[in-house]
């Protein structure tokens, strides 16, 4: 293991039931997002998005990382980067949103490391 990485902790969880793009995390200093867990905890199959905006928090089409992707219920859906320092890079400022089927309780749970302060 590279002595320079540290393991993510949870930054941002969110039980999505809106319908409509919400705020998931929001980054106060450079993160490196690692793992995104997407867990759909009803019977029934659900759609959910995944949305990245450096720029601020408009989440769309525009800023998809996964968009209206379906996910089985009573399941779990594991985003991972493949190495260390290998996940997605949210800038200071930037930002991370999801999205669930309005009848969907699907819970977002994000793993990442943020920069330290200097």
């Amino acid at each position: 293991m590279n002595e320079n990485y540290a393991p993510g902790s949870l930054i941002g969880q969110l039980q999505d039931l809106s319908a409509s793009a919400q705020l998931a995390y929001s980054a106060t200093l450079q993160t490196e997002i690692q793992h995104i867990c997407v867990c759909n905890t009803k019977t029934a199959a659900a759609r959910f998005s995944i949305f990245h905006d450096d720029g601020g928090n408009r989440f769309s089409a525009g800023t998809a990382l996964f968009f209206k992707e379906q996910i089985n219920g009573l399941s779990s859906v594991l985003i991972s980067a493949d190495d260390p320092g290998t996940g997605l890079t949210v800038a200071k400022g930037g930002s991370v949103g999801v999205e669930a089927d309005k009848t969907a309780a699907v819970t977002f749970s994000i793993y990442g490391t943020t920069q330290r302060a200097r």
